[in-house]
């Protein structure tokens, strides 16, 4: 039996996850031992290949989970940059995360910005769409908040915040996630969108899935939590 097999989980017990939580199957040791009994060489190395060979695919699905591991990336726009939007429903990004996803799980997306309208009185309502999507510049009424000044409010400025968040499922590889926006104008005044973030924080299923519910009108939920 390999030393390095029983280190490794001895190492996974004493941060407090069980082998039993490990995804792994072992074999039954088929041979069984009475004291006194002649035992042959051949049938106590095949027994203990067996434990062996247990030992050795407990290490390599530890090894799995340990690459498994929760991740984060973060972007924030440049404090002196802002994103003036276009007065014509035109679907803009406003910024993009990528993260790496080394196995199955969820990248769970939060976004925000502040808004600035520069409004026109009489001049039709204003108002800006905002959300969080895996594709680029493609409204995405999933998880969309938006923020409005109505038309008979008095000419001036006014500043608001849009706040966006979805979870997605996600499997090996890269994962990139865009926070956009779109401008419903319907007459004077014009949007820029401030201090743009987006945080994408990958966790994965290995360890396997809590189950999850929705409360609420039409409300969704699944199994998008982990141990």
């Amino acid at each position: 039996m390999h030393v390095r097999h029983m280190q490794k989980v001895a190492a996974v017990a004493a941060l407090g996850f069980g082998v039993w939580a490990v995804a792994v199957t072992f074999t039954p040791v088929g041979a069984s031992f009475t004291a006194g009994q002649p035992v042959s060489a051949a049938a106590f190395n095949a027994a203990f290949d067996t434990v062996d060979a247990n030992f050795a695919a407990a290490e390599t699905a530890i090894d799995a989970l340990e690459l498994a591991q929760p991740g984060v990336s973060y972007v924030r726009m440049p404090t002196a940059f802002s994103v003036l939007l276009p007065p014509a429903t035109t679907e803009v990004d406003i910024i993009s995360a990528t993260v790496d996803v080394p196995a199955p799980g969820f990248v769970i997306a939060n976004a925000s910005a502040y808004v600035r309208f520069d409004h026109t009185t009489g001049g039709g309502n204003n108002w800006v769409n905002f959300w969080v999507s895996d594709a680029s510049a493609t409204i995405d009424f999933t998880a969309l908040s938006s923020t409005s000044v109505p038309s008979a409010a008095p000419t001036g400025v006014y500043r608001n915040q849009v706040v966006s968040q979805r979870v997605f499922a996600v499997t090996p590889g890269t994962f990139t996630a865009y926070a956009s926006s779109r401008y419903e104008n319907q007459g004077g005044g014009s949007v820029e969108l401030y201090y743009g973030s987006l945080v994408l924080t990958y966790l994965p299923t290995s360890v396997g899935p809590v189950a999850g519910s929705g409360v609420g009108p039409a409300a969704t939920g699944g199994a998008a939590s982990e141990r």
